[in-house]
């Protein structure tokens, strides 16, 4: 029986490879911790505590030497701060889409109000014997805007209709 776990070089190469590609998704969906990168790659999951192979090709930068464990905790700390701003705009924004539902709750529901006021008129006026139709006619013009105010005539040795007699 051949045993298909990746070792060494080739798992340094696998998992920085994954590691590039869970970092651009976010935590909830591709959270980076050790046990579950083991999962994704062929590998054991004590492997990726130990410190990296050296190889010849890879890796060629010295701070790749790093444990893996470090290389995954870095990689996890990495999309943590890339999604906290994300996180953090998506906040505000559903802040904002919270007050503004309420308002419009809010409206929704003195509409609601105002349409019971409305029918309660409706019923009242059908019950007194009126019709209800003429509740919605525009109301005539009034007469006295025509005549002036009332307190111009009070100079002039007329009486106004608040003045006794």
């Amino acid at each position: 029986m051949t045993d298909k776990r990746l070792r060494g070089a080739a798992l340094d190469i696998a998992l920085d490879n994954l590691l590039r590609r869970w970092e651009v998704e976010p935590p909830e969906v591709r959270p980076i911790h050790p046990r579950s990168v083991a999962k994704a790659l062929p590998a054991s999951p004590t492997s990726l505590y130990k410190d990296a192979h050296p190889s010849l090709e890879y890796p060629t930068e010295p701070t790749d030497l790093r444990p893996r464990n470090a290389r995954i905790e870095a990689a996890a700390k990495r999309q943590a701060e890339a999604f906290s701003t994300i996180k953090g705009e998506a906040r505000g924004y559903s802040k904002r889409i919270h007050e503004l539902e309420e308002a419009c709750a809010e409206w929704q529901r003195k509409c609601e109000e105002l349409q019971m006021l409305i029918a309660g008129m409706e019923y009242h006026a059908s019950l007194n014997g009126w019709d209800a139709e003429k509740l919605w006619k525009e109301l005539p013009p009034n007469d006295r805007a025509k005549r002036g105010p009332a307190w111009a005539a009070h100079g002039s040795g007329q009486r106004g209709p608040y003045q006794r007699r």
